[in-house]
């Protein structure tokens, strides 16, 4: 257990000089080549970005002391020193690349019954109908013959992503849905993009893949995991301590014996190497938007999600 505003928050200076030199000169041999139109280098530029990303993540030596060390502290102290973005600008170019902790929010696609029900009392403070987690649970069901919807959102829209929520848009689509056919606006008052992740590699994924950081927990997800007030749940994600144990931080925050049995039904630790990294690509004519997760112990990207 440490202080957080005790921790040296050194800016991690040589990987973002190694990054910003790498995607820079980038930038430039794409921007110097004339092989291809405006859209079409824009993709290839924008593949050649996350490659370099990659590439730059799988060899950090301060990440790999991170996962050999299992270091919350250090996880920390990386993440710290990179939360306001990397900016890279050349030739009319700009990218961001921001790097976050990929675990503070639930995997929804991984839900129970047990967490089904945590996430229907959630929503009921908020004045959710039931018919939502159903929505969610009908776009997430596995597309195969016979199958039965409980709801009539294929009806609506036969080509919409089914199998699982594969990204914030998706669910966009599906709250717009939920709007229209129950008429009811109060789910715009959850804030989805921290309440969320959208992992969904079923067939290699192990419960770690899912497992939610508690220290970078938002306070949503407090909220959720502890059935806590907004208050509290605000003031538990706002802790200045990085706990390296779960013990550590129920002693720390002072949990009573309902809230841990609570967050004993989700898959929780004080240690999750996964990051998650966005990519905001701007141009004259073009913006795009990429985003994936990174397991920085297998050195893997995955769910990776492109927006034009």
């Amino acid at each position: 257990m440490q202080k957080k505003r005790g921790i040296a928050l050194l800016i991690t200076v040589m990987f973002v000089i190694i990054i910003t030199v790498a995607v820079g000169y980038t930038l430039k041999q794409i921007n110097n080549s004339s092989k291809y139109v405006e859209k079409e280098k824009s993709l290839y530029q924008d593949h050649i970005f996350v490659d370099d990303v990659i590439s730059l993540l799988n060899g950090s030596e301060q990440l790999k002391s991170i996962v050999d060390n299992k270091s919350a502290e250090e996880l920390y102290v990386f993440l710290a020193g990179i939360e306001s973005g990397i900016p890279l600008n050349n030739n009319g170019t700009h990218l961001i690349v921001y790097i976050t902790s990929g675990r503070s929010t639930f995997a929804i696609n991984f839900m129970d019954r047990i967490q089904e029900e945590f996430l229907y009392e959630y929503l009921t403070r908020y004045n959710v109908r039931g018919e939502y987690i159903e929505l969610l649970k009908d776009v997430m069901k596995e597309p195969k013959e016979g199958i039965y919807y409980n709801t009539t959102i294929f009806e609506e829209d036969p080509t919409l992503f089914r199998g699982s929520i594969a990204s914030m848009k998706h669910l966009k689509k599906i709250n717009r849905f939920y709007k229209r056919e129950y008429q009811d606006d109060s789910i715009d008052a959850i804030n989805f993009t921290n309440l969320f992740n959208f992992s969904t590699d079923r067939n290699t994924t192990t419960e770690r893949n899912v497992t939610i950081d508690l220290n970078y927990a938002t306070s949503e997800v407090w909220e959720l995991i502890t059935g806590a007030t907004p208050e509290r749940a605000k003031f538990l994600s706002s802790q200045e301590v990085v706990y390296s144990s779960k013990e550590e931080l129920y002693k720390g925050l002072s949990l009573g014996e309902e809230e841990k049995n609570r967050i004993n039904k989700f898959p929780t630790d004080t240690f999750v190497p996964y990051l998650f990294i966005k990519m905001d690509i701007i141009r004259e004519n073009i913006t795009s938007h990429i985003s994936f997760e990174y397991d920085m112990k297998n050195k893997k990207g995955y769910n990776f999600v492109y927006e034009i």
